[in-house]
């Protein structure tokens, strides 16, 4: 997986820079606690919170199959634009990229592909991955999954019903069918 660190972890990243064990209360380091308050005052009020704010964004999707392309979105929990969950069959319009894709595909058969966005945009209309779409008799025993591509080559993507959550996308999968009830 390819995944960018979030907002919210780098500034626990850096707001744990500024924590000094040797200080555990005021008296024991007064001068490095106010040195240690002011610059978490200056930081917190120098940084632009944008996880809820709707604006174009470049958007990453991984490009599975050979016989048809399906493009499975990246979704980005820490920001709005990206909480979205999406699953597209695509046609490949330049006959020379298409081919050069199945030819870098067979040299890397292990390798993931991504496709971005040329521009930003705002992915509108999509099946939101706000809490007011979240499942709440989510079985956690199961994990379920969108079971999509061709006959001859399955992919998998897990279905993002409840946070917290991860995403867990795989292609060409080879699926086994057992009666349940001679499991038990």
């Amino acid at each position: 997986m390819a995944f960018e660190s979030s907002l919210t972890s780098n500034v626990g990243w850096l707001s744990g820079l500024l924590f000094n064990p040797n200080n555990i209360s005021f008296e024991a380091g007064p001068i490095t606690t106010v040195l240690e308050h002011q610059v978490g005052q200056d930081l917190f009020a120098n940084i632009e919170f944008i996880w809820n704010t709707i604006s174009p964004q470049k958007h990453t999707f991984l490009m599975q199959g050979t016989d048809r392309l399906f493009l499975a979105y990246r979704p980005l929990f820490h920001k709005a634009n990206s909480r979205q969950q999406l699953i597209l069959e695509v046609a490949v319009p330049n006959h020379a990229q298409q081919t050069k894709y199945l030819e870098l595909k067979r040299e890397h058969p292990n390798a993931i592909f991504t496709l971005t966005t040329k521009s930003e945009v705002v992915l509108d209309d999509l099946r939101s991955l706000l809490s007011r779409w979240h499942d709440p008799d989510y079985d956690t025993k199961h994990t379920p999954f969108y079971l999509y591509g061709t006959p001859q080559q399955q992919h998998i993507d897990h279905m993002l019903l409840k946070a917290p959550n991860a995403q867990l996308t795989a292609e060409n999968v080879e699926l086994e069918f057992f009666d349940a009830k001679s499991t038990n």
